[in-house]
This record gives C-alpha cells, sequence and structure tokens, in this order.
C-alpha cells in the first residue's frame, strides 16, 4: 500500500507544470504527503526509504527549477526596463 501511495505522489510531481504559479504550493503539498507515507511506515522498510529519497530528491529538483524560472522572469522583466530607459 505505501508503495502505491509512494507511486501516486511521484506521478503527481511528474505531472506537476513547471510554469503554472500553483506549481509550488503542489510540490509541497507533495513533500508533506511523502513524509507522512514514509513516517507512517510500521517497521523499516527500506524500499519505501529508498524510493521516499527518490522522490523527495525529485520534488526538490523541480522547486529549484521553477524558482530558477521565475528569478529568469524576474531579470528579464528588469533588463527591458532598463533597455526602455535607456532609448528614452
Amino acid at each position: 500500500m505505501q508503495m502505491n501511495e509512494l507511486a501516486d505522489i511521484a506521478r503527481c510531481v511528474a505531472n506537476t507544470p513547471s510554469v503554472d504559479d500553483r506549481s509550488v504550493p503542489y510540490l509541497l503539498s507533495c513533500l508533506e504527503d511523502l513524509r507522512l507515507v514514509i513516517d507512517r511506515r510500521k517497521f523499516d522498510a527500506l524500499t519505501v526509504e529508498t524510493f521516499g529519497a527518490r522522490i523527495e530528491k525529485r520534488i526538490r529538483e523541480k522547486y529549484l527549477q521553477f524558482c530558477e524560472l521565475v528569478e529568469d522572469e524576474k531579470v528579464d522583466i528588469t533588463s527591458t526596463a532598463i533597455d526602455e530607459d535607456a532609448l528614452l
């Protein structure tokens, strides 16, 4: 059952669009769900821990990618404003 839950979380993370404003809260929600699944295990399950750690790493990678996209957009907006000022 835990492996099915981990698979569902992994699919949700994989299908999260990186250009949507709701992506960050959604990824954080997936991370919370992942922590609950891992913490809820009844015994030390190496498989759950291993796949959970991999999914957590992917969530963090997607989160960082989204943050980089947001920063790039801010830089582009700033560059555009500077170019407009230079033209004036």
